[in-house]
């Protein structure tokens, strides 16, 4: 038996107990949990995984489920309640273990290539700024924010070449920073492979 299916099994004993001792909101989040797993579960296994519509679908709804777990665990009083406390955790935590897995099995057969041609699944961008400087005295006169991805390898289409190639780039505000222009199209992007160690 696999530790999802273990995981599965103990969901439903608890959605039993929670029932048992009238806890009917505990015994549905515990029983949509297990159901959410399973059916995500079997859905991974059957999935074609070049799908990145269906990817990212599936992803959203343990995302969902996480994020039930997370409701349901920060309104629960923790005295008297410290074995829910570290089930639900639990459960949190294998959602979060089974997203990991979708993210690796998706990367894996993809090729670690994301599809963003339609603007979506871009890479995350955090906030940064850079100094305004005056070009006589060389003063700073001005910060401006923005937000920008970390540097990653992408697949543009030359549009009038009809070609493909690969290169880097990054986003910045939303829009890719050099091949963001007419005449090309980022297809897919992937995060740049770790440095060769000798």
């Amino acid at each position: 038996m696999s530790i999802l299916s273990e995981q599965v099994k103990e969901l439903r004993l608890f959605a039993k107990k929670s029932k048992d001792l009238g806890r009917k909101i505990d015994e549905r989040i515990f029983r949509e949990a297990a159901d959410t797993i399973e059916a995500q579960s079997a859905k991974l296994a059957a999935a074609n995984m070049e799908r990145s519509d269906r990817y990212y679908e599936m992803r959203k709804e343990l995302v969902e489920q996480h994020n039930k777990a997370f409701e349901l665990i920060s309104k629960m009083p923790l005295e008297g309640n410290e074995v829910w406390h570290g089930y639900v955790g639990g459960v949190m935590h294998t959602i979060g273990h089974l997203i990991d897995s979708m993210d690796k099995l998706y990367r894996h057969y993809s090729g670690g290539w994301i599809a963003c041609e339609d603007g979506n699944h871009m890479p995350e961008e955090h906030e940064d700024f850079r100094d305004i400087f005056d070009t006589d005295t060389l003063a700073v006169v001005d910060t401006e924010h923005y937000t920008a991805s970390d540097l990653v390898q992408v697949t543009v289409y030359d549009i009038d070449k009809d070609e493909y190639f690969v290169c880097d780039d990054c986003t910045v505000d939303g829009k890719w920073s050099n091949f963001g222009s007419d005449g090309f199209k980022v297809m897919a992007w992937q995060l740049l492979p770790e440095p060769y160690r000798p």
